[in-house]
């Protein structure tokens, strides 16, 4: 059967298609796009299963409607300001009893310095008539970004990418922006806490699978009493270089003896205490550079927060 020119153009495009999915979103992109697990058990970005694969999505956003406000409006470096979010939906607030409790809060927020040099993981909390709120203190002026995460009870995962200016001097002898280098396989001290990232592979490439181990000593032995911190044996941020993808999973407890299958239906628990690794697994499915990659996880019953930075290759 001879096909016509039309024909053909059709068949090409269908292709293209298939190759590159993306290109052929029936939707324009709005703001830059966030990553997020696809394996988890609700869509959109908040994964359940520990070392599950998390892959990109493509906008931020959904289908909430989100009003973010800071108070008061021009925050000062060291002084407590407030950051809320008024959450509707089809012009009704958005209740706590029309959220998910997910790790135990209703409503997860990332804060980070443009140059990624600052990180805090907060919690909102419920304020009425679908507005959370939470008090903060930034250290230093500069602009900052706030990714802010939450699950409807329709289990629609939604992040929200806002950007404020923290108004104030700089200290005397900050140097400023910091370069961001490769940390991968090289030893972190936390406290008294030795840490060492390590991953699967030699070197991280695009669009292919990698699990990564974090491996917890002190005094040189390994540590055996590392704690869950919200319900998660670690929970993990994962932001580009240029602050366009966004990611916040979780990571399990590394036992040679567990395989690891990585199942888009269970959440094991961790248990009470673990060590010395933690686990889990990620795909750069969307563009080469560096990654800078927080892990928190609790030790003597504090907050633990280990920062490295990983380039990915094409």
């Amino acid at each position: 059967m001879k096909l016509s020119l039309a024909m053909k153009r059709s068949i090409t495009a269908l292709i293209l298609c298939l190759v590159a999915t993306t290109a052929c979103s029936g939707t324009s992109d709005q703001g830059p796009p966030p990553l997020v697990s696809t394996g988890g058990v609700t869509t959109g970005g908040h994964s359940h299963g520990g070392s599950l694969v998390s892959q990109p999505l493509t906008r931020y956003g959904g289908p909430v409607s989100v009003k973010m406000e800071v108070e008061p409006s021009a925050p000062q470096a060291g002084q407590q300001f407030t950051i809320s979010y008024t959450l509707n939906e089809a012009g009704q607030p958005l209740t706590l009893n029309k959220l998910q409790i997910t790790h135990e809060r209703p409503m997860h927020l990332i804060v980070v310095s443009k140059d990624l040099q600052y990180f805090s993981h907060l919690h909102p909390e419920e304020k009425g008539n679908g507005r959370y709120a939470v008090t903060t203190t930034i250290p230093k002026p500069g602009p900052y970004l706030l990714f802010n995460e939450f699950v409807t009870e329709k289990g629609i995962t939604q992040y929200d990418r806002h950007e404020i200016k923290v108004a104030g001097e700089a200290a005397q002898g900050d140097a400023g922006t910091e370069k961001l280098e490769p940390t991968l396989g090289h030893v972190q001290q936390v406290g008294e806490l030795s840490t060492l990232l390590a991953a699967d592979t030699v070197t991280v490439k695009r669009r292919v699978p990698t699990t990564f181990f974090l491996d917890v000593s002190k005094g040189g032995r390994p540590v055996m009493d590392l704690e869950p911190y919200l319900a998660a044996a670690g929970h993990i941020v994962i932001i580009s270089a240029d602050t366009t993808q966004f990611l916040h999973t979780h990571g399990e407890p590394h036992d040679p003896n567990v395989p690891h299958t990585h199942s888009a239906t269970t959440h094991p628990l961790p248990p009470v205490r673990f060590g010395p690794q933690i686990e889990f697994t990620h795909t750069f499915n969307t563009q080469p550079g560096l990654y800078k990659i927080w892990v928190q996880f609790i030790y003597g019953g504090k907050v633990v927060t280990v920062e490295n930075t990983v380039e990915v290759l094409k």
